[in-house]
């Protein structure tokens, strides 16, 4: 896993991570709001950046109906963002477990495209509260 930081302005640093599956790539980032330059081993928001890049891989297989890839995609960046996404002091109801949940349900029943889709929506409103959550560190 190659990560790139490169200094945007006096405090702001772009961390821009890549990742892969079958022959596929695609890139997240995130503006990190820090004076000292991020450490390359663990830089801040490492796992959000990772989660935008596994959902543009989810989106691009969803709109090539590649459902199957969608969902292994969308899963990675669920994995990835981890439960870093949400805190009570956001004051909003977090329920992507429950459309996670479901989408695991539709797999099982073959419905594969409905559960791309939930699974595409729960990673994107994980990613939208963390962005939240971490708004005096991230920069959009």
């Amino acid at each position: 896993m190659d990560i790139i930081i490169t200094q945007v302005s006096n405090d702001k640093w772009l961390i821009r991570v890549e990742r892969k599956r079958n022959g596929h790539i695609a890139s997240g980032q995130a503006v990190v709001i820090q004076g000292p330059a991020p450490q390359t081993d663990n830089p801040p928001h490492l796992a959000f950046a990772g989660a935008r890049a596994w959902l543009a891989l989810a989106q691009a297989r969803q709109a090539a109906d590649d459902n199957e890839g969608a969902i292994a995609n969308a899963r990675a960046g669920v994995d990835e963002l981890g439960r870093l996404y949400y805190s009570s002091s956001l004051r909003v109801k977090d329920d992507t477990s429950l459309h996670v949940d479901l989408a695991e349900e539709l797999v099982e029943q073959g419905r594969h495209a409905e559960a791309a889709r939930r699974l595409v929506q729960a990673l994107e409103t994980r990613l939208h509260m963390y962005a939240q959550l971490h708004a005096d560190t991230l920069a959009e």
